[in-house]
This record gives structure tokens, C-alpha cells and sequence, in this order.
């Protein structure tokens, strides 16, 4: 099954070329967009994805409150891998911000596609070990009503 990867941008613009730079990591992602947090949500609550790519600045409610929303009170898209990006110039506070607000790591514009690329492989492996236990974790629970 091919990982299937949410951008939540401002611009199809952005979304654009975001998802360009994601193919180049993994072909056969399948990827959604949106533009607003509110679509995000309800993206995820339908079709929880295996990695969410995120602007920081977004109108209404911003990445850093849609980040601490999914990851809040164990709600079925909490462990989604969360990669925040930004086009702030205060890149230290983004990085710090992003991380409190329980993104797995921050990325800043313009994007380096290196840096770009590593992030994205590691939130697709982050989604597919988080997959694994939650797997086992039935498992277990399987085998001890035997």
C-alpha cells in the first residue's frame, strides 16, 4: 500500500511544488492537500494519512494549533508524523515552536531539498514503526483473551 501524505499549504503554489519535492523521495506516495486547518481535520478524521506537511502560518487557525490538536488527548490521528514548515526568519523559535507544539521536525523555507528529503523518510519510517506497534499492540491484547 503506497503512504499517502497531507500538505496543508496556503497556495496551490506551495502545495505544488511541496508535493513535487515529496515525489522525488517516494514515487508512489499518494498525496491530499488542503489549504486551511479546518479541511486538515477533517481529511484526517476520514482518510488518516501517514504524514502531514504543514505550513506554520496558515489563515485561521494556524500549523502550530492544528499540530497540537491532532496530538491532544489521544485522538486516532495523534500519531500521525507531523513535518512543520516555515518561511519565518526567526528559524530557532520556529524549530522550538514547532517541536512544543509536537511536530517530529521543522523545516524552513526556501526548502533545501536534501534536508526536505531526509525529513520525509524519516516521517514515513516514524509512520510505519508507530503502524507496527499499534499492530502488535492488537496482537497482544488478541492473545491474552486466549
Amino acid at each position: 500500500m503506497s503512504p499517502l501524505i497531507l500538505i496543508v499549504e496556503n497556495s496551490e503554489i506551495e502545495i505544488n511544488t511541496i508535493a513535487a519535492a515529496t515525489l522525488l523521495v517516494h514515487r508512489d506516495c499518494e498525496i491530499m492537500s488542503c489549504t486551511s486547518a479546518e479541511q486538515a481535520w477533517s481529511i484526517c478524521e476520514e482518510t488518516p494519512p501517514d504524514l502531514i506537511i504543514c505550513n506554520d502560518r496558515l489563515r485561521g487557525i494556524d500549523g502550530y494549533e492544528l499540530c497540537k490538536r491532532l496530538k491532544k488527548n489521544r485522538t486516532p490521528c495523534c500519531d500521525i508524523p507531523f513535518m512543520m514548515i516555515s518561511s519565518t526568519h526567526d528559524k530557532v523559535m520556529g524549530f522550538i515552536d514547532s517541536l512544543l507544539a509536537g511536530a517530529f521536525t521543522f523545516e524552513s523555507k526556501p526548502l533545501s531539498l536534501r534536508r526536505f528529503k531526509d525529513g520525509v523518510a524519516r516521517g514515513l519510517a516514524l509512520s510505519c514503526a508507530k503502524r507496527g506497534v499499534h499492530e502488535l499492540d492488537g496482537m497482544v491484547g488478541v492473545i491474552s483473551h486466549v
